[in-house]
C-alpha cells in the first residue's frame, strides 16, 4: 500500500511541476489638474465623478499591461529562446496567457501577476511589462 502511494507521490511530482507567480504593485499617479478657468466645472464636480474617472484610468492602464501589444514587446525584448519557445509569437502568447491584473475600487494601486514554471522567467517577464 506504501508503495502505491509513494509512486502517486513521484508521478505527480514529475507530471505537475509548480507553478511560480511573480506579483507587482503599480502605484498609478493620476492628478485631475484643475486652473482657475475651470472654477465653475470643479465647483459642480462630484467626487463620484472623479472616483469614475480614476477607475476609467485605472483600468486602461490595466488594460495596457495585459494586452497582447505588450506582451509581444516583452517576448522581444526577452527573447523565445529564453522563454523556451520556438517563436516570438509563441513566447507572446505564454505572456499574455500567464499575465493577470486586477485593482481595489477606489485605489491607485494595481496588481500584476505572472505564472510560469521557471521562477526566474517569471520575474523576468514583469520587470519587462
Amino acid at each position: 500500500m506504501r508503495a502505491v502511494g509513494i509512486i502517486a507521490a513521484a508521478a505527480f511530482y514529475f507530471f505537475y511541476p509548480p507553478v511560480y507567480e511573480s506579483q507587482a504593485k503599480l502605484l498609478v499617479r493620476y492628478v485631475l489638474e484643475r486652473s482657475a478657468v475651470d472654477s465653475i466645472d470643479s465647483a459642480n464636480a462630484r467626487p463620484a465623478d472623479v472616483a469614475s474617472s480614476n477607475d476609467r484610468v485605472i483600468g486602461a492602464e490595466i488594460q495596457i499591461l495585459t494586452s497582447w501589444d505588450l506582451a509581444v514587446q516583452v517576448a522581444d525584448s526577452i527573447g523565445a529562446k529564453r522563454l523556451g519557445t520556438p517563436s516570438k509569437e509563441a513566447a507572446a502568447g505564454s505572456i499574455f496567457i500567464g499575465v493577470a491584473g486586477h485593482f481595489a475600487q477606489r485605489k491607485h494601486i494595481i496588481f500584476v501577476s505572472y505564472k510560469n514554471r521557471d521562477p526566474q522567467i517569471a520575474t523576468l517577464v514583469l520587470q519587462n511589462c
